[in-house]
């Protein structure tokens, strides 16, 4: 199985995984070619880090987003790439076969995806350390 997440956007030749990226530069309000040579990873890192929201209120009447994901051929980029989300985030195909290929990007987005690390308390130790050489650093 191809890895369709961890390959370079520019470099998958199918026009209905061309448009998907479409449609999600367009609902992140981004540009296409700032993630041309960039993966679907990355994309959602992006989309995670900066806090966007990824809404279909903008998206064009008939696109890949709003298609069911039981109506796209099995054998087609999109539907492996919906394949390979809900792998990564543990949930199963049949749970997600009447719903969109929308809602499975929104569900499984963040799977794909380190979380951001939350930055460590200073121990009390440490911060007692911190006044003292802050005082001494003040007399000078």
């Amino acid at each position: 199985m191809t890895a369709y997440v961890e390959t370079k956007i520019g470099l998958i030749d199918d026009p209905d995984f061309q448009s998907l990226i479409d449609e999600l530069c367009e609902c992140a309000n981004w540009a296409k070619d700032d993630f041309e040579n960039k993966t679907l990873a990355n994309f959602f890192t992006a989309v995670v880090i900066e806090k966007k929201e990824i809404t279909r209120l903008k998206v064009l009447i008939d696109p890949i987003l709003r298609k069911k994901v039981k109506d796209l051929e099995v054998d087609s980029v999109v539907y492996g790439v919906c394949c390979e989300l809900l792998s990564r985030a543990g949930k199963s195909m049949d749970d997600y076969l009447g719903k969109s290929v929308y809602a499975v990007v929104k569900q499984c987005h963040k799977a794909v995806c380190p979380k951001p690390s939350r930055p460590r308390k200073p121990t009390r130790r440490e911060l007692e350390h911190q006044a003292k050489t802050k005082r001494i650093l003040s007399r000078r």
